[in-house]
Order: structure tokens, then sequence, then C-alpha cells
């Protein structure tokens, strides 16, 4: 091998370290930006979207929604908290069956005539809640996106979630189950 071919082969191998490494010094300011945002990466970022959309959506909830002040919601708000630091996971599914509950239950008062398989039918109950006019236009979106943080939680084979995103989710889904009781 002579000179030539030999510093032709160092450069072609050090062509995209070097590309890279520009890029992140040219880039350095707006990732620097980014960085306080995330809080944990994944695959396919699952944990970091639930995160900012169960974070969001509490948010929603809180200036519109009074806090959940039964005895009913307070007590199985502390169950679920409890439950959060030990399976996250089973918080979420948890907590959304507490709002299914508290959703038949509004369905059966405002639509007697549900039969028992419509009131275990998420969508039928949901739209009874609607026709009723106990669900407006931003509780119903509230209560869809709620429903899709569960199934996510609940679907996603390698989704891990982390104590304080399940706390959210159990304030928002107590909050929100002590509403649909109360009307």
């Amino acid at each position: 091998m002579d000179w030539l071919t030999f510093f032709s082969n160092v450069i072609n191998s050090l062509v995209w370290p070097v590309a890279i490494l520009v890029i992140v010094f040219l880039l350095r300011d707006p990732l620097v930006k980014l960085v306080p945002l995330l809080k944990k990466l994944k695959y396919k970022e699952f944990e970091l979207e639930f995160s900012q959309e169960v974070r969001e959506l509490r948010q929603s909830v809180e200036r519109e929604l009074p806090a959940a002040e039964d005895p009913r919601s307070l007590g199985s708000r502390e169950r679920l908290r409890q439950l959060a630091d030990i399976s996250p996971r089973s918080t979420v599914l948890e907590a959304w069956l507490e709002v299914e509950s508290a959703g038949a239950e509004a369905a059966r008062r405002h639509r007697p005539e549900l039969g028992e398989r419509d009131v275990r039918n998420w969508l039928k109950v949901l739209d009874a809640l609607v026709r009723a006019n106990v669900v407006d236009k931003e509780r119903f979106f509230q209560l869809q996106e709620l429903k899709m943080l569960r199934n996510r939680a609940a679907h996603v084979e390698d989704f891990e979630l982390s104590a304080a995103n399940a706390h959210e989710f159990v304030d928002v889904a107590t909050r929100m189950a002590a509403y649909l009781r109360s009307v």
C-alpha cells in the first residue's frame, strides 16, 4: 500500500464521525434547549408521549373541574396512589375502571332505558351521556384522551411508566369519576 492509498483510507474512515461531530456542534444550542424537556426517552417515545399528554390533560381537567371531594373518590385516589408506587401500569388500568364505573352509573341515571350490555360498552355509555347533555364537548374530548392513554398503557407491550406519571393519571381519573358521579 502506498502513502496515497493509506491517506485515502484514513480520510474515508473519518468522514462520517467528523460530519456527525460538526452537525452536533452546529446544533448544540437547540439540542441543549430540548434536553430539559426530556424526562426519559424510550423506543418509539411512548413513555415521553404519555408523560406529556397526561400532564396536559391534568392541567385542562384541573382548570375546569372541581377537585374530587366525595369520600368514594378520595378513598379510591389514595388506594390507587399507593398502588402506583408498586405497579404504575396496573394503576392506570384500575384508575380507568373507576371512570368507566362512574360513567356507567351516570348513564343509568340519565338514560334508564339502557340495558346492562349497553352500560358495559364505553362508546355507548359516552354516547348516552352526550345525548343526555351530561358530557359537553370538552369533557367528551378529555374522556377520550384519558381512554387513549389507558389503551396505550394496556396494549403497548414494552411500555414502562413512572410512578409520578401514574399519580397524575390517577388524579385526572378520580376527578373525572367524581364529576361523572355528581352529574
